[in-house]
């Protein structure tokens, strides 16, 4: 039914969340539990949102035969240096149905993560599907906040240096 479903459409690649949402999750068994797209990502959002970040710029993609996703979104907030507007921080999730990849939380000044599994990023972290993944997921939801802002404040630090250079002719 989920191949069905995507297979309609093969060309969008790019939906909306309640689009998302509509596709069936597959039941679970035994070894294997799945992971809703849309309760992970309403998941991430809600976690950055509550340390006080905003979300803006959100993306959804589609595999266009497979039930990969890819949800991100640009977290803005008054403590984080922009640079000028050359950095943009970055978070995105990486979801399978159909066994063919782990959770995966995407994180940091650089991210690109393609529904075809390719991931540019500075951190990943990653759980498989297997029984208990609701609850390790809430463990790895708050790293991947923690270890954003780590990040941020890593590259924060490095500008600051950079700015102290003195250089000559």
């Amino acid at each position: 039914m989920t191949t069905t479903l995507l297979a309609r459409t093969p060309r969008k690649t790019y939906r909306d969340i309640k689009d998302i949402a509509s596709i069936p999750v597959p039941a679970a068994t035994d070894t294997y539990c799945p992971v809703a797209q849309s309760e992970l990502w309403d998941s991430v959002q809600r976690a950055f949102t509550t340390y006080g970040y905003r979300i803006d710029g959100e993306l959804h993609q589609v595999h266009r035969k497979k039930p990969l996703f890819v949800s991100s979104m640009d977290v803005c907030s008054d403590s984080l240096s922009e640079m000028g507007g050359t950095v943009k921080w970055t978070v995105a999730a990486m979801n399978a149905y159909d066994k063919s990849s782990s959770v995966r939380l995407i994180f940091g000044g650089r991210v690109f993560a393609c529904s075809n599994g390719l991931i540019v990023a500075d951190h990943i972290l990653r759980t498989k599907h297997t029984t208990h993944v609701w609850d390790r997921l809430p463990d790895l939801i708050a790293e991947a906040v923690e270890g954003f802002e780590g990040e941020v404040l890593r590259y924060q630090e490095e500008q600051a240096k950079i700015k102290e250079i003195t250089a000559s002719t």
